[in-house]
């Protein structure tokens, strides 16, 4: 058995109200639209966020490539030179700094050891052996008596945007062989 629909007489101006559907546009755009920005605001973050990791990657390997064709007796003002060349590159201005290291491995008893250090950061360390031992898993394999020059490339990267990113400090780790001098002499 149905039931009875209680029907209320709906007066012509409101059922003509209901069916209009003039303005539908606008009402739709008025929800969809701070959604559109949003999704726009937080693509540009995250897509600034890639930009600016592979920037500091490019720098790093540029810094890593140059120091490998040395010839001549490196010193701490060339090594700051590299820091402007990295943040040159990177093009930012915010902090930067990197971290060159000169290391030689020695088949005899299985160890990488530090030949010199100079970081760029003010009161930054330089590389210890210790700290050598704990990259050991980040290094490639090397032959007895093989040098090795490690970039470490540090960035930070603030969004222009508060869109959940908080500021992050990007560190890059670059290893490569000296192409004709080997070791590389430092003052």
């Amino acid at each position: 058995m149905r039931r009875p629909v209680l029907r209320l007489p709906v007066p012509r101006v409101l059922r003509r109200f209901v069916r209009d559907e003039s303005g539908m546009i606008l009402a739709e755009a008025m929800f969809v639209l701070p959604l559109l920005v949003l999704m726009y605001l937080g693509m540009f973050v995250f897509w600034e966020v890639h930009r600016a990791h592979n920037t500091n990657i490019k720098a790093a390997y540029t810094v890593a490539d140059m120091v490998s064709r040395e010839t001549a007796t490196l010193n701490t003002a060339y090594i700051n030179g590299l820091g402007s060349i990295h943040r040159y590159i990177s093009n930012t201005g915010e902090a930067t700094s990197i971290r060159v290291t000169h290391i030689l491995y020695r088949a005899s008893d299985d160890s990488y050891r530090v030949l010199w250090s100079r970081n760029t950061k003010p009161n930054g360390p330089q590389m210890t052996n210790a700290m050598l031992a704990q990259l050991r898993p980040r290094l490639p394999v090397m032959t007895d008596g093989d040098t090795g020059i490690i970039v470490e490339a540090e960035r930070q990267f603030r969004p222009a945007f508060a869109m959940g990113v908080p500021p992050i400090l990007m560190r890059q780790l670059v290893v490569t062989r000296p192409r004709f001098l080997s070791p590389i002499p430092m003052v």
